[in-house]
């Protein structure tokens, strides 16, 4: 396709996971950004959720390990919130990556029910450890990392 300028400059990811997401598919997700920016393609995450669990009908996901009305654990929390400061890193560190944005912001008004939970504000509007993280990711990069100077530049590199 691109041999053919087919008018395809980028590809969209998205990214509805829960937190049983290993490191494994993390790098799975770097590695096909590499592959895509030696293509000479963008990416982005369109849609990202980082859920509780994707239920007994995927085996390949896990389980919600709580019922509708429970709280996550701290542990659960913290799992989330690694994922994401993860997936945002992928991003961060890859010249070709435009945008990484969710499937919305709260738990209020998403289109998961209780108890997945999958964005990054709960349903009160505050802050989960997620968004800490994603917060201090962004606000400890420095603006001078080769991917971020290429992107600036509009350069793209893997």
């Amino acid at each position: 396709m691109v041999e053919n300028d087919c008018g395809v400059d980028g590809v969209g990811f998205q990214t509805h996971i829960d937190i049983g997401f290993s490191d494994d598919n993390i790098e799975g997700i770097q590695d096909n950004f590499d592959r895509l920016a030696d293509l000479g393609l963008y990416v982005q995450y369109t849609e990202i959720d980082v859920r509780c669990g994707k239920g007994p009908n995927n085996a390949k996901y896990t389980e919600c390990p709580i019922e509708e009305g429970e709280d996550w654990t701290s542990d659960m929390l913290a799992e989330q919130s690694a994922i994401y400061r993860k997936l945002l890193n992928t991003c961060i560190y890859s010249a070709n990556c435009l945008s990484f944005e969710t499937w919305g912001y709260t738990d209020k008004y998403c289109f998961l029910s209780e108890p997945q939970n999958g964005m990054p504000f709960d349903d009160e509007y505050n802050k989960k450890a997620a968004y800490k993280q994603m917060l201090a990711k962004l606000n400890n990069t420095p603006r001078t990392a080769n991917a971020v100077e290429a992107r600036l530049e509009g350069e793209l590199t893997s």
